[in-house]
């Protein structure tokens, strides 16, 4: 791989420069993990939107069905504007854990990110499978001076509503249909 040609895409995916990237992508190998996440991770860390889409878009098969973590945590500390991208393409990245870090929601949670928040529940997250600090993120946030009261109240409305949806109302609502 020519590194000039290596160097320019990179410098255009942290610019959000498509037409740059594009010229330089016939002259890169796009198959190589370490390249892509330089390249999204540069494109990320602008929110470079369009170019974190036109990369979903041209890179392999085999990195977006399991997106790399580094590029994954570095789309939630860019917010829900950019990780709705990774879920649109990989929808289980709205579930996905991050080991002992905890999962997508338990880390929306801990940065108050209501946006994101909302986009994971929205998007299959659920707050009593979210581990943080190996308890169920609902009940942590509702132990947690610094934890946003809307983000709480959310965590709860959904947790609710599922429980609902499981439950005993669930039975008695199927039975008397």
């Amino acid at each position: 791989m020519d590194d000039q040609h290596h160097d320019e895409f990179l410098r255009a995916c942290s610019e959000g420069n498509l037409e740059l990237a594009k010229q330089h992508q016939e002259q890169v190998s796009l198959g190589t993990t370490e390249f892509l996440q330089d390249a999204f991770v540069g494109a990320i860390s602008k929110k470079q939107v369009a170019m974190i889409d036109y990369l979903l878009g041209v890179c392999p098969d085999d990195f977006t069905s399991r997106i790399p973590d580094p590029v994954l945590l570095q789309a939630i500390d860019a917010g829900s504007q950019v990780y709705a991208l990774f879920i649109r393409k990989d929808a289980s990245a709205a579930r996905r854990s991050f080991g002992h870090m905890g999962d997508a929601l338990a880390l929306a949670v801990m940065r108050n990110d209501e946006g994101l928040v909302r986009l994971l529940l929205d998007n299959g997250a659920s707050p009593t499978e979210s581990k943080l600090f190996f308890k169920p993120t609902s009940d942590v946030a509702r132990g947690a001076q610094n934890i946003d009261k809307g983000i709480t109240k959310m965590l709860n409305e959904h947790e609710s509503n599922h429980r609902e949806d499981r439950g005993w109302v669930a039975k008695l609502k199927a039975w008397m249909k």
